[in-house]
This record gives C-alpha cells, sequence and structure tokens, in this order.
C-alpha cells in the first residue's frame, strides 16, 4: 500500500485546522479519507479541542426520555401536544408486545410532512414513507414508550371506535380543547363545498358503533343546534358512522371554533383551514344575512 506524501501545505493546514475542526472537516477539504487524516494527526500528537470543535458542531438535539415525553402529553400540556392527542385519537394505533409499546399514525405523506413541525418531539419516531400502486403516497411514524402508551391506554385509546372521549377532554386543559378538536378533524373529519349546488357540509367519520356524546356536548355548547348521525355497512362489509352538519351558519360557528387563532399558531393542515375559508368565502356570497346574526 502506497504512503501517503504529505506537501508542506497540507501539513500546516492540518496543523492548524485539526485542533478545532477535527479530523472528519480536514479530509473532506483535503479530498482524503478520515482515517489517513486521523492517523496523520495521531503521529504528530494533534488533538482535537472538544470546546471548539462543538462551536462548529453544535450536539445534535437529544430525544426526550421515555418520562419527559410522557409529561409533555399528561402534565405540561401545550396546544401541540393536545393537537397531537386529537389526531391520534382520529388516526393513531396501539400495539402491545411483550417487549415494546407501540404508538403510531399512518397517513397521506404531504401530511405527515407538513405536520412535522407540529410533531416535532412529540411524535418522535423516523418517518417512514411508501408508495403502492394506484395509491397516493403513504407516511407512517411510530415508536416504543411505556408511559406515554399506558397513558393512553387509561384515556380510552384502545376503545376510541366505539367510546366518547370525555376521559381525554376533561385530562386537556379546557383552553386547549380546540387544538384537539383541530386534531381531530384534521384526522378523521371533513369540510365540503360545492358552489354550482350550493352545498356545504362539516362531518367526522368514526367506527359503526361510535359514541359520539362528545361531539354533541361540544356542539351544543356552540350553539350548533342541527346535525345528523348515520351508521353505514358498504356492500364489501365495511362499517362506519359519521356526524354531520349542513347549516352554514353552525359550520361557520364550528370552523370559527376550530380555527381561532390559525394564523398565528399554523398548529395543523393548512389544506382543511383553507377548505373551512372556501366554505366562508361561498356562504358570505350567496348568504351574506348569515353574517348579520
Amino acid at each position: 500500500m502506497a504512503v501517503k506524501r504529505w506537501s508542506e501545505q497540507e501539513i500546516a493546514f492540518i496543523e492548524a485546522s485539526y485542533p478545532t475542526r477535527g479530523p472528519k472537516w480536514c479530509a473532506q477539504q483535503l479530498g482524503l479519507s478520515r482515517s489517513v487524516v486521523q492517523k496523520f494527526g495521531l503521529s504528530r500528537g494533534l488533538k482535537t479541542d472538544r470546546r471548539e470543535l462543538t462551536k462548529h458542531y453544535p450536539p445534535k438535539p437529544t430525544k426526550p426520555s421515555s418520562l419527559e415525553l410522557f409529561e409533555k402529553f399528561a402534565v405540561n400540556q401545550s396546544p401541540e401536544s393536545a393537537y397531537t392527542l386529537g389526531f391520534l385519537w382520529a388516526d393513531g394505533w396501539l400495539f402491545h408486545t411483550n417487549r415494546a409499546y407501540n404508538i403510531g399514525v399512518e397517513i397521506l405523506a404531504d401530511d405527515l410532512r407538513n405536520l412535522s413541525e407540529t410533531f416535532s418531539g412529540l411524535l418522535t419516531g423516523k418517518p417512514q414513507f411508501r408508495q403502492r400502486e394506484g395509491r397516493r403516497e403513504q407516511g407512517a411514524l411510530r415508536f416504543s414508550n411505556r408511559p406515554l402508551f399506558e397513558f393512553l391506554v387509561d384515556h380510552d385509546y384502545m376503545d376510541k371506535t366505539w367510546t366518547s372521549a370525555e376521559k381525554i377532554l376533561a385530562h386537556i386543559p379546557e383552553n386547549l380543547h380546540k387544538f384537539w378538536f383541530r386534531g381531530l378533524m384534521d384526522g378523521d373529519g371533513c369540510f365540503y363545498a360545492h358552489e354550482k349546488r350550493r352545498l356545504t357540509q362539516a362531518s367526522i367519520a368514526s367506527g359503526f358503533e361510535q359514541n359520539w356524546r362528545f361531539i354533541e356536548t361540544i356542539w351544543r355548547k356552540l350553539g350548533i343546534d342541527t346535525y345528523t348521525i348515520s351508521r353505514s355497512e358498504s356492500r364489501m362489509g365495511n362499517k362506519s358512522s359519521e356526524i354531520r352538519m349542513a347549516k352554514g351558519a353552525n359550520i361557520i360557528k364550528w370552523g370559527a371554533f376550530l380555527y381561532g387563532g390559525f394564523g398565528f399558531d399554523g398548529i395543523g393542515l393548512r389544506r382543511k383551514f383553507e377548505k373551512f375559508q372556501q366554505i366562508v368565502d361561498l356562504i358570505a356570497r350567496e348568504r351574506p344575512q348569515i353574517f348579520l346574526n
């Protein structure tokens, strides 16, 4: 194996830079392997000053511990954690094995990318993406956290397709409830507008046996007085239920509650907010009297 012959310029560069920038950076600048530069540095007695190195390479942020992550959801709650809990109620899943307490979501890849900032430090799994033939690209997050898993189970997340959400809502401060419901709408909700038919709707879908009491409660509190609950089974045997409103004034009340401050906090899917804004614009053109009440 040929021995590397060092030029005077290379020697001077390494002796000047090695202590503060380290062998990896020096190797990149010289177009050499790190091991070659490191071996040369050792032969010259060069050492890297870790304090100087961190000035150029700040340490990577560490993931929160299991307990720290649990506390973000259960104790030190924030708009982001409340939103994430609502989203998990809609699209999250729990799976326990002998060694793992898995929590995850699988949604449209574009939505996962758009929610990365909101989920940062909360859903700590590494995003994974896959493209199936004939389907839109999907994104998934999965991680294991026993304290958080048990907290979610204690608050009915294993039974969320049929039970009402009073337990988790009672645990979240009332001033953060709009973020929980915003997360729920981003996961399982839909705003719909058809301009030619002058049709507007807002709905939330779930399992066939879903207890909708928690939605009825917040809607009554907001003065939403007209809605329907339907349960259906497809020809393929897939069962589902849906709670839906179609009255324009009610949709505006619901959206105003969900999206108050959205322009400031930016938490959630902008496409859902923009669909609600489309409904507002349609109603303003066709039924402006609603805004006078």
